[in-house]
């Protein structure tokens, strides 16, 4: 086995153990999402016919499950595969003067990115579990995984474009697929979150119009 496929290993055994996880989690706490009250109509006839409210565990909601799933993937290729990338291209670009901006935007956005990585790994089992404050917290990560990967992408194709000018489309190009797959996750998570907020919208309208008893 060489260098590539070892590694390549080691990031589906993670990928592998970080899905298996996060879809256990999210099977043990579906009941945190409370219920939902659906109405059947029992009988027939105009005075025999009557609604019967019944209550049903919600479950995790899709777009729960959808946002952890692929936060989990993203973290562990963002920290097995461009952290260690951009680590080596932040240490090639410092050692030339003429590589130096490279160099140092690489080293930023590799901190930016191995940051990103653990809070997307560590929220989503926190989304899976609703812990509190987590819809919001939801919101903050997306935005900040926009700020990210728009930077990775723009910023790289004008270090490059500084440096070696020949160079810019195809770094552009080349960076285009990974950014944009990390702009999707980070909506992902904010559809998350707005799943989140409106299922505590609908929790709060069905205690305020509860019956007294």
């Amino acid at each position: 086995m060489d260098g590539f496929e070892g590694w390549f290993t080691v990031l589906a055994a993670v990928v592998t153990v970080g899905l298996g996880s996060v879809l256990y989690v999210s099977h043990r706490g579906r009941r945190r999402w409370g219920k939902v009250v659906s109405s059947t109509e029992v009988g027939e006839g105009a005075y025999r016919a009557v609604q019967v409210q019944s209550e049903q565990d919600r479950g995790t909601p899709a777009a729960v499950n959808v946002a952890a799933i692929a936060s989990v993937t993203w973290a562990a290729i963002t920290l097995l595969v461009f952290v260690p990338a951009g680590t080596l291209l932040a240490g090639l670009g410092l050692d030339q003067s003429r590589w130096a901006p490279l160099g140092l935007f690489s080293l930023a956005v590799t901190l930016s990115g191995l940051v990103l990585s653990i809070m997307l790994a560590i929220h989503a089992f926190r989304l899976v579990r609703r812990r509190s404050d987590v819809a919001q917290h939801s919101l903050t990560i997306a935005r900040f995984s926009y700020i990210h990967h728009a930077l990775v992408w723009f910023g790289f194709s004008v270090a490059v474009l500084l440096t070696d000018a020949s160079h810019t489309l195809s770094a552009a190009f080349a960076l285009a697929l990974p950014c944009g797959i990390g702009l999707l996750v980070g909506a992902l998570v904010g559809q998350a979150g707005a799943a989140g907020l409106e299922i505590e919208r609908l929790e709060v309208q069905r205690l305020e119009t509860a019956p007294l008893t």
